[in-house]
């Protein structure tokens, strides 16, 4: 991000990115708690009724991270002679 930024704006784009980041975290919290809702975690109180809706939540949140992992694999690949 700071090797794109505009001659002379490096300041503020310096300062955008902790705010950048702590949006990223309300999104995936925001995520989180829509998906535990989804999955029937709202009106869990034993533990039989907890179990699948955290299989879901961690399921779903596992697709960023393999998406991540898939395109880090193919970013940093040796290149070939």
């Amino acid at each position: 991000t700071m090797g794109h930024a505009v001659a002379g704006e490096e300041r503020i784009t310096a300062a955008a990115l902790p705010s950048v980041r702590a949006i990223g975290t309300a999104f995936g919290a925001a995520l989180a708690g829509m998906l535990s809702i989804m999955a029937g975690l709202a009106d869990a109180t034993d533990p039989a009724a907890v179990g699948p809706a955290i299989v879901v939540v961690y399921g779903i949140n596992m697709v960023p991270v393999l998406l991540a992992v898939a395109l880090m694999i193919w970013l940093v690949r040796p290149a070939r002679a």
